[in-house]
């Protein structure tokens, strides 16, 4: 017997706000938990929304989780990349926060806060290395 290819599935389109946030020369990663399609990996907070909606409501919605202000952040880097049946076009913001600053969140994920040269050697998704290295202003 011979493997049978399936009907091919249509690739939705999603936008990904993802959110930088550092602190006194550490960077928030979260654990993107066992479910998700990165699951085993390390990455800076992100959420997922429609292409056709607004930027500020996903990332108000993002900064809410952490208990931040969104005030005129305005994309830093954008990537497009594929998942499974995604295209994804990820739209990067960098908050940089007080050294004194506390992390409130509303439903807490694990998270750590990491130094770039530690955050190298973390299990990132690809494209989440390439915006690190924009970070160190290398072109990614």
């Amino acid at each position: 017997d011979f493997p049978v290819k399936s009907r091919s599935r249509k690739r939705s389109k999603v936008k990904e706000l993802l959110l930088a946030m550092e602190s006194d020369g550490k960077w928030l990663v979260v654990d993107s938990n066992e479910e998700g399609i990165y699951s085993g990996l390390w990455q800076f907070p992100w959420v997922w929304i429609h292409p056709a909606s607004k930027d500020k409501i996903g990332l108000e919605r993002l900064c809410r989780q952490f208990g931040v202000s969104n005030a005129d952040l305005a994309p830093v880097w954008e990537t497009r990349h594929a998942v499974t049946y995604r295209d994804i076009n990820t739209l990067c913001f960098v908050l940089r926060m007080p050294s004194d600053f506390s992390l409130t969140l509303q439903e807490p994920p694990i998270h750590r806060w990491l130094e770039l040269k530690t955050l190298e050697s973390s299990p990132l998704p690809a494209y989440q290395k390439n915006f690190l290295r924009f970070l160190r202003g290398e072109s990614p």
